[in-house]
């Protein structure tokens, strides 16, 4: 995040989103929103922060739930047979090779201005129609 972030790319989804009258849309969203805005709170960083509370995941009993490990990593969520679990799953090997190097990106969903080039004729594009 040092560099910026690229908002366009960053808020297209929500912006989609916004438009849908459907409740599971809705409720994606705010779940999007909640994780772009650092407000979600994995077990490790609810123990990191009041230490009289576990960091393991109470779903499979690993010792750390961290924000990886509870969007990715869990085997007990992976087994889960949900589409919206399933389809993602290939990026985690990524993920986890890349998370430390750009966590805006991989834990929060929040592009880094260098992995987004929008040409001229596009930047603006999310003010024009949204």
């Amino acid at each position: 995040m040092q560099h910026g972030i690229e908002w366009a790319y960053t808020l297209t989804v929500m912006y989609a989103w916004r438009r849908s009258r459907d409740s599971w849309v809705t409720s994606l969203s705010a779940a999007l929103e909640t994780i772009m805005a650092g407000a979600a709170w994995p077990q490790a960083r609810v123990g990191d922060t009041f230490h009289d509370q576990p960091t393991f995941c109470s779903l499979c009993g690993e010792s750390r739930a961290d924000s990886l490990h509870v969007n990715g990593d869990c085997p007990h969520m992976n087994s889960m047979q949900d589409p919206s679990i399933q389809m993602p799953n290939k990026l985690i090997p990524k993920a986890n090779r890349e998370a430390g190097d750009m966590p805006c990106y991989w834990l929060r969903g929040l592009m880094p201005l260098a992995l987004g080039h929008i040409p001229e004729d596009q930047k603006n594009y999310h003010d024009k129609y949204y």
